[in-house]
Protein backbone atom coordinates (compact mmCIF):
# COMPACT_ATOMS: atom_id res chain seq x y z
CA UNK A 1 0.00 0.00 0.00
CA UNK A 2 1.86 3.35 -1.26
CA UNK A 3 1.58 6.89 -2.15
CA UNK A 4 2.85 7.82 -6.05
CA UNK A 5 5.04 11.09 -6.05
CA UNK A 6 4.71 13.04 -8.83
CA UNK A 7 7.32 12.30 -12.24
CA UNK A 8 8.83 15.70 -11.70
CA UNK A 9 9.64 14.49 -7.73
CA UNK A 10 10.96 11.13 -9.20
CA UNK A 11 12.92 12.40 -11.39
CA UNK A 12 14.87 14.41 -9.06
CA UNK A 13 15.32 12.09 -6.57
CA UNK A 14 16.66 10.00 -8.99
CA UNK A 15 18.70 12.22 -10.54
CA UNK A 16 20.59 13.04 -6.89
CA UNK A 17 20.52 9.06 -5.84
CA UNK A 18 22.41 9.14 -9.51
CA UNK A 19 24.98 11.69 -8.55
CA UNK A 20 25.63 9.68 -5.47
CA UNK A 21 25.86 6.22 -6.92
CA UNK A 22 28.53 7.62 -9.34
CA UNK A 23 30.68 8.75 -6.44
CA UNK A 24 29.89 5.73 -4.39
CA UNK A 25 29.63 2.53 -5.84
CA UNK A 26 27.94 -0.27 -5.05
CA UNK A 27 24.67 1.82 -4.38
CA UNK A 28 21.61 0.58 -6.39
CA UNK A 29 18.96 3.63 -7.25
CA UNK A 30 15.51 2.19 -8.34
CA UNK A 31 14.09 3.36 -11.47
CA UNK A 32 12.07 6.73 -11.83
CA UNK A 33 8.94 4.75 -11.83
CA UNK A 34 9.83 2.62 -8.80
CA UNK A 35 9.72 5.58 -6.51
CA UNK A 36 6.86 5.76 -4.03
CA UNK A 37 5.62 6.30 -0.58
CA UNK A 38 5.42 2.82 1.65
CA UNK A 39 2.28 3.08 3.87
CA UNK A 40 2.53 -0.29 4.68
CA UNK A 41 4.23 -3.70 3.23
CA UNK A 42 2.15 -7.00 3.43
CA UNK A 43 4.51 -9.10 1.66
CA UNK A 44 3.58 -12.15 0.24
CA UNK A 45 -0.06 -12.38 -0.54
CA UNK A 46 -2.71 -14.24 -1.79
CA UNK A 47 -4.77 -12.80 -4.97
CA UNK A 48 -7.96 -13.82 -3.82
CA UNK A 49 -7.79 -10.97 -0.89
CA UNK A 50 -6.66 -7.83 -3.53
CA UNK A 51 -10.91 -7.21 -3.13
CA UNK A 52 -10.84 -7.42 0.36
CA UNK A 53 -7.51 -5.29 0.08
CA UNK A 54 -9.17 -2.82 -1.66
CA UNK A 55 -12.22 -2.59 0.46
CA UNK A 56 -10.23 -1.55 3.25
CA UNK A 57 -8.36 1.01 1.61
CA UNK A 58 -11.64 2.38 0.31
CA UNK A 59 -12.96 2.98 4.02
CA UNK A 60 -9.73 4.23 4.98
CA UNK A 61 -9.90 6.23 2.11
CA UNK A 62 -13.68 7.66 2.68
CA UNK A 63 -12.23 9.37 6.09
CA UNK A 64 -9.04 11.40 5.50
CA UNK A 65 -9.27 13.94 2.56
CA UNK A 66 -6.81 15.21 0.28
CA UNK A 67 -3.66 16.94 1.65
CA UNK A 68 -0.31 17.88 0.45
CA UNK A 69 3.60 16.29 0.99
CA UNK A 70 6.86 17.88 -0.07
CA UNK A 71 9.83 15.48 0.03
CA UNK A 72 13.15 17.38 1.23
CA UNK A 73 16.48 16.21 2.92
CA UNK A 74 18.57 13.51 2.76
CA UNK A 75 19.82 10.53 5.17
CA UNK A 76 20.97 7.15 5.59
CA UNK A 77 20.21 4.26 7.65
CA UNK A 78 21.46 2.65 10.07
CA UNK A 79 22.13 6.23 11.37
CA UNK A 80 26.00 4.81 12.19
CA UNK A 81 28.20 2.29 10.55
CA UNK A 82 28.19 1.79 6.81
CA UNK A 83 24.70 2.58 5.13
CA UNK A 84 22.15 0.33 3.77
CA UNK A 85 19.43 2.29 3.03
CA UNK A 86 19.43 5.80 1.01
CA UNK A 87 16.73 7.99 1.79
CA UNK A 88 14.22 11.28 0.99
CA UNK A 89 12.83 12.57 4.16
CA UNK A 90 8.93 13.70 4.22
CA UNK A 91 8.35 17.03 5.73
CA UNK A 92 4.91 18.74 5.10
CA UNK A 93 2.40 16.10 5.54
CA UNK A 94 3.80 13.37 7.55
CA UNK A 95 1.61 13.34 9.71
CA UNK A 96 -0.88 12.79 7.30
CA UNK A 97 0.75 9.62 6.44
CA UNK A 98 0.93 8.94 9.47
CA UNK A 99 -2.51 8.90 9.93
CA UNK A 100 -3.27 6.89 7.03
CA UNK A 101 -0.55 4.22 7.68
CA UNK A 102 -1.96 4.01 11.31
CA UNK A 103 -5.91 3.34 9.87
CA UNK A 104 -4.38 0.84 7.27
CA UNK A 105 -2.37 -0.98 9.81
CA UNK A 106 -5.90 -1.25 11.99
CA UNK A 107 -7.71 -2.70 9.37
CA UNK A 108 -5.02 -5.28 8.05
CA UNK A 109 -4.96 -6.56 10.96
CA UNK A 110 -8.36 -7.40 10.40
CA UNK A 111 -7.88 -9.30 7.37
CA UNK A 112 -5.16 -11.51 9.31
CA UNK A 113 -1.92 -9.65 8.47
CA UNK A 114 0.34 -9.72 11.29
CA UNK A 115 0.75 -6.41 13.29
CA UNK A 116 3.82 -4.64 12.38
CA UNK A 117 5.58 -4.05 15.12
CA UNK A 118 8.10 -1.50 13.47
CA UNK A 119 7.20 2.37 13.83
CA UNK A 120 6.08 4.03 10.51
CA UNK A 121 7.86 6.89 9.70
CA UNK A 122 7.62 8.68 6.38
CA UNK A 123 9.94 8.32 4.01
CA UNK A 124 11.22 7.45 0.35
CA UNK A 125 13.34 5.02 -0.22
CA UNK A 126 15.66 5.94 -3.10
CA UNK A 127 18.90 3.59 -2.61
CA UNK A 128 20.22 0.40 -1.32
CA UNK A 129 23.54 -0.68 -0.92
CA UNK A 130 25.10 -3.88 0.07
CA UNK A 131 28.77 -3.28 0.29
CA UNK A 132 30.52 -1.74 3.68
CA UNK A 133 32.76 0.41 2.25
CA UNK A 134 30.26 1.43 -0.09
CA UNK A 135 28.17 2.15 2.80
CA UNK A 136 30.36 3.94 4.68
CA UNK A 137 30.98 6.19 1.51
CA UNK A 138 27.53 7.11 0.90
CA UNK A 139 27.07 7.78 4.34
CA UNK A 140 29.88 10.42 4.92
CA UNK A 141 28.08 11.73 1.36
CA UNK A 142 24.75 12.61 2.83
CA UNK A 143 25.57 13.31 6.51
CA UNK A 144 23.61 10.58 7.99
CA UNK A 145 21.20 12.09 11.56
CA UNK A 146 21.89 10.38 14.61
CA UNK A 147 18.05 10.53 16.25
CA UNK A 148 17.28 6.73 14.53
CA UNK A 149 18.13 4.04 16.91
CA UNK A 150 16.26 1.02 16.42
CA UNK A 151 16.86 -1.50 13.48
CA UNK A 152 15.12 -2.30 10.20
CA UNK A 153 14.79 -0.06 7.43
CA UNK A 154 10.60 0.88 8.03
CA UNK A 155 12.19 1.33 11.76
CA UNK A 156 14.06 4.35 11.71
CA UNK A 157 12.84 8.47 11.96
CA UNK A 158 13.95 9.85 8.53
CA UNK A 159 15.39 13.22 9.46
CA UNK A 160 17.94 14.95 8.07
CA UNK A 161 21.02 16.36 9.50
CA UNK A 162 21.43 19.63 6.92
CA UNK A 163 20.79 22.86 8.12
CA UNK A 164 19.78 23.55 4.13
CA UNK A 165 17.68 20.85 2.93
CA UNK A 166 17.43 19.88 -0.18
CA UNK A 167 14.16 19.89 -1.50
CA UNK A 168 12.44 17.79 -4.41
CA UNK A 169 9.40 18.84 -4.71
CA UNK A 170 5.93 19.23 -3.14
CA UNK A 171 2.32 17.83 -4.38
CA UNK A 172 -1.28 17.24 -3.58
CA UNK A 173 -1.91 13.58 -2.17
CA UNK A 174 -5.34 12.54 -3.72
CA UNK A 175 -5.30 8.86 -3.38
CA UNK A 176 -3.86 5.52 -1.74
CA UNK A 177 -2.27 2.51 -4.26
CA UNK A 178 -2.45 -0.89 -3.85
CA UNK A 179 1.02 -1.94 -5.32
CA UNK A 180 2.16 -5.44 -6.51
CA UNK A 181 6.16 -6.01 -6.45
CA UNK A 182 7.18 -8.26 -8.46
CA UNK A 183 10.78 -9.96 -8.46
CA UNK A 184 13.24 -9.83 -11.99
CA UNK A 185 16.48 -10.55 -13.11
CA UNK A 186 16.87 -6.65 -14.14
CA UNK A 187 15.08 -6.01 -10.22
CA UNK A 188 11.71 -5.73 -8.74
CA UNK A 189 8.89 -4.65 -11.20
CA UNK A 190 5.66 -2.74 -9.26
CA UNK A 191 2.12 -2.15 -10.93
CA UNK A 192 -0.51 -0.62 -9.48
CA UNK A 193 -3.58 -3.28 -8.32
CA UNK A 194 -6.37 -0.63 -7.39
CA UNK A 195 -6.00 2.87 -7.15
CA UNK A 196 -8.56 4.74 -4.37
CA UNK A 197 -9.55 8.48 -4.29
CA UNK A 198 -8.94 10.08 -0.86
CA UNK A 199 -12.56 11.74 -0.25
CA UNK A 200 -13.12 15.49 -0.02
CA UNK A 201 -15.46 16.48 2.68
CA UNK A 202 -17.87 18.92 0.86
CA UNK A 203 -17.45 21.38 3.27
CA UNK A 204 -13.30 21.54 2.97
CA UNK A 205 -11.72 24.87 3.22
CA UNK A 206 -8.28 25.88 2.84
CA UNK A 207 -6.90 23.92 5.69
CA UNK A 208 -6.72 20.13 5.49
CA UNK A 209 -7.63 18.32 8.92
CA UNK A 210 -8.29 14.49 8.45
CA UNK A 211 -10.75 12.97 10.51
CA UNK A 212 -10.12 9.85 12.86
CA UNK A 213 -11.30 7.01 11.51
CA UNK A 214 -12.90 4.37 13.76
CA UNK A 215 -13.24 1.21 12.33
CA UNK A 216 -15.89 -1.02 13.69
CA UNK A 217 -16.45 -4.24 11.31
CA UNK A 218 -14.29 -7.17 12.04
CA UNK A 219 -12.80 -10.02 9.87
CA UNK A 220 -11.88 -14.01 10.47
CA UNK A 221 -8.09 -14.39 9.99
CA UNK A 222 -6.91 -15.20 6.34
CA UNK A 223 -3.65 -17.20 5.55
CA UNK A 224 -1.13 -15.71 3.40
CA UNK A 225 0.33 -17.16 -0.10
CA UNK A 226 1.31 -16.30 -3.63
CA UNK A 227 2.15 -12.80 -4.98
CA UNK A 228 3.35 -9.38 -3.14
CA UNK A 229 1.56 -6.88 -2.18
Amino acid sequence: MAVHLDRGIRERLHHRASSIASKARGLRVPSVDNIHVTLRFLGETDAELVPDLEDVMKAVAGHVPPFRIEVSGLGTFPPRGPARILWAAIGEGKECLSLLARQLEQEVERLGFPAERKPFHPHVTIGRIKDPASGRHVASLCRPPAAPSRTGEENSRPTSSREDEETFGSQAVEAIVLVQSQLRPAGPHYSDLAVVSLVRPPDAGTGIRPRVFQPERTASAINQKGGSA
